[in-house]
């Protein structure tokens, strides 16, 4: 079961599980949201879920700092957790039966696109090159010249 095993992944990458980091991203919008506006400042709640982040993973000992790249591993997590975050709520909000049904059959479909987009942001390699044009590209597992 997936959501099984992005609790597990997290629990064991930053010490703590989904429910928390729902919960945590849910605290930090609305301590940064204004009352009045109902307006929230993402910059603000973003730098604060980073910095969460980084005092969680630090000091855990999976992690051998001199091997690997701490900002790769934050980022990673980082959007593991948005994704969580942002999924889960937009699915929460289009079963809600207090918003129209046109409102939330457009939600759900806006989920399935921002699904297919991370797949395609996770395996489509087609602009490696240019993302990175000065590496030189050989399969790991094969050692082809790519």
């Amino acid at each position: 079961m997936i959501a099984n095993g992005v609790d597990e992944y997290l629990k064991a990458r930053t010490g703590e599980g989904s429910k928390y980091w729902m919960d945590r991203v849910g605290c930090l919008i609305a301590s940064h949201t204004d009352e009045e506006t109902k307006a929230s400042r993402c910059d603000d709640w973003m730098m604060d879920l980073s910095t969460l982040l980084w005092n969680k993973v630090k000091p855990l000992p999976c992690y051998d700092w001199s091997k690997q790249d701490e900002n790769i591993v934050c980022a990673s997590l980082m959007g593991l957790i948005l994704t969580l975050w942002s999924t889960r709520v937009i699915r929460a909000k289009s079963f809600d039966l207090r918003r129209p049904a046109e409102v939330r059959k457009g939600m759900m479909k806006r989920l399935w696109e921002y699904r297919d987009l991370n797949h395609e942001a996770m395996w489509d390699s087609s602009k490696d090159k240019e993302f990175f044009p000065l590496q030189e590209w050989e399969c790991p597992f094969t050692g082809e010249k790519v």
